[in-house]
């Protein structure tokens, strides 16, 4: 688990609560990372120990989704370092620190797996950290990476689209339609907009 643990896991092991309070303590030779989760050595925390302790901290059937899922699948899209996890609709978990935490009634049926660390498919992430953006160009260029390089298919992404949420969904959807007429990048998606507003006839992208 990357050095992290939960203190359920901690008293399964043993260790009295009193023992885990000193190890925590300013002194001691662990830290604390959220309610509950502890890192077993000081120092740096790394994105696979923050990752870990976020799923440790949501609990089981919980999934990394987002800007951090579509990490994983090598993507570069922009955004906080922030870790976005879906938990089922019935289970009830606040956001806190660096964790954004989604009740959902769409949980996937499928996920990815690296060592401990669950995350969701590519469609998924992307889609979830779309939503997530503020700045048009990001999502476009999250899109356009995505499919230019074959992580996920465009089909892929416009079902997600219709599945998911309406709200915060206007630029994912622009985006994708974008990338329906042609567009691989985000400069091609500023030419396009040039010549869409211009008087010359539309060209084939790509």
């Amino acid at each position: 688990q990357y050095r992290t643990i939960s203190r359920e896991q901690v008293l399964a092991c043993g260790m009295s609560p009193r023992a885990l309070q000193l190890r925590i303590a300013p002194s001691g030779p662990w830290q604390r990372l959220l309610p509950g989760v502890y890192l077993t050595v000081t120092g740096t925390v790394m994105p696979e120990q923050r990752e870990m302790a976020a799923l440790l901290y949501a609990g089981p059937g919980s999934l990394i989704t987002g800007v951090a899922a579509a990490r994983r699948h090598r993507l570069r899209p922009a955004g906080p370092d922030v870790v976005d996890l879906l938990i089922p609709w019935t289970r009830r978990r606040q956001s806190l620190a660096y964790v954004r935490v989604h009740r959902t009634r769409r949980m996937p049926p499928r996920w990815f797996v690296t060592g401990r660390i669950r995350f969701t498919e590519a469609p998924r992430a992307v889609a979830d950290a779309a939503r997530s953006m503020t700045r048009f160009d990001d999502v476009r260029g999250t899109v356009c990476e995505a499919v230019q390089r074959r992580v996920c298919m465009l089909a892929e992404l416009q079902a997600e689209l219709a599945a998911g949420p309406p709200a915060r969904s206007a630029l994912l959807r622009a985006a994708l339609a974008e990338v329906a007429d042609g567009v691989r990048s985000v400069a091609e998606a500023d030419f396009r907009v040039l010549i869409l507003r211009s008087d010359l006839p539309k060209p084939v992208f790509n």
